[in-house]
This record gives structure tokens, C-alpha cells and sequence, in this order.
């Protein structure tokens, strides 16, 4: 698995930059409720997140 937090290369970076776009849109929605969302990994065309903080379903 294709740590986000080391370099990236090729496809799987241009891949984490755009989970990275779409988890800025919904990030304000998790923070107002105390929470937050952490892109972990990418597999492929699998991404991994931490959901962090106070959200309860």
C-alpha cells in the first residue's frame, strides 16, 4: 500500500490529490460536528481514511 504521507508518483499521486479535493469539500461538514477526516493511503484506485474525532451516526 502507497503511503500519502511519503512521496507520490505517477497516477496514484495525481490519484491522492484528487481524494484530497473531494474530502476538502465535506472536511467543513465533519469539523462542525467536531470531527475530521485523514486521507491515510491509496491502493490502486483505493483510498483509505481515518475518520477522527467526535461524529456519531
Amino acid at each position: 500500500m502507497e503511503s500519502v504521507q511519503g512521496e507520490t508518483t505517477g497516477s496514484a499521486g495525481e490519484f491522492a490529490h484528487q481524494i484530497e479535493a473531494a474530502l476538502a469539500k465535506v472536511r467543513p461538514a465533519l469539523q462542525a460536528d467536531g470531527g475530521d477526516i485523514e486521507l491515510v493511503a491509496v491502493e490502486g484506485r483505493d483510498a483509505r481514511v481515518r475518520l477522527k474525532g467526535a461524529c456519531h451516526g
